[in-house]
């Protein structure tokens, strides 16, 4: 069996091959950057994806799956999994809307809001360190930009 390459003639995935790809650039940045995040949060016991969940759930209030959902650009199935850990330790609540019971309520416990605090000042170190890593980037014009893109996409 000879050893080709598969593709040669394919010319669709040369941007993809040349690393020109927006979509891997968005991946790999998102995974170092989680990566990152992670590391700052650990001694708190949170992940940079649960932080961003509780965030939200702070901003909006008393939220509904599917609000934080929409938020966040994910399914509903996939907050509903990021809840669990966070309700089982006590971070949050959730419980059935009395006007409409197919939708869930989450709010945030004191105990959820006190280390929401102390992961925050973990969050900005990290974020403070990652600007002064990348001096030369504009950040806050870098993560409009993307939330722009990520709500352009259909």
């Amino acid at each position: 069996m000879s050893e080709t390459m598969c593709c040669d003639d394919a010319s669709e995935l040369r941007l993809m091959i040349d690393g020109n790809c927006h979509l891997l650039a968005v991946r790999k940045a998102s995974r170092r950057l989680s990566q990152f995040y992670d590391q700052a949060l650990a001694p708190h016991g949170l992940t940079s994806g649960q932080l961003a969940l509780m965030a939200m759930i702070l901003r909006h209030g008393r939220s509904t799956v599917q609000m934080l959902a929409g938020a966040l650009a994910l399914d509903q199935s996939a907050v509903s999994r990021g809840i669990a850990p966070l309700e089982r330790v006590g971070l949050v609540v959730s419980r059935s809307d009395d006007g409409d019971r197919r939708k869930r309520i989450v709010m945030l416990t004191d105990k959820g809001c006190q280390r929401l605090r102390t992961a925050a000042i973990a969050w900005k170190g990290a974020r403070e360190q990652l600007e002064a890593r990348n001096s030369g980037l504009d950040l806050n014009v870098l993560a409009a930009e993307l939330d722009r893109l990520a709500f352009s996409v259909p």
